[in-house]
């Protein structure tokens, strides 16, 4: 008799993806939205490093998010910042992403 067939093995999850759509440049003294676009992800998170303090959650399960970015500092007309994603996957796996963005008058 022939060896019994092994079960079909699953496909592998799909990567994450990421996808930031945000203005280059910050005015200062104004709000910009930033719209984040995940697919196949469990999780993630943004950071704004020198401009924000700490790491804040996204929420990948309710589709795209809208994140607002504002500085109030006129001494920081000139200088670039990185907004940063970081996103695991359905598959385990993280991804990450970034902005650059310079604050303006």
């Amino acid at each position: 008799t022939p060896p019994p067939t092994p079960p079909p093995t699953a496909p592998p999850a799909p990567a994450a993806t990421i996808s930031i759509q945000c203005p280059g440049e910050l005015p200062v003294f104004e709000t910009v939205v930033c719209d984040i676009v995940t697919t196949n992800t469990a999780s993630g998170s943004w950071s704004v490093p020198g401009v924000a303090a700490g790491t804040f959650p996204l929420d990948v399960v309710n589709g795209p998010n809208s994140i607002f970015l504002e500085t109030i500092d006129a001494t920081a007309i000139g200088e670039r910042f990185t907004l940063r994603v970081t996103v695991t996957g359905t598959n385990g796996a993280q991804v990450s992403a970034n902005h650059s963005f310079t604050v303006v008058e």
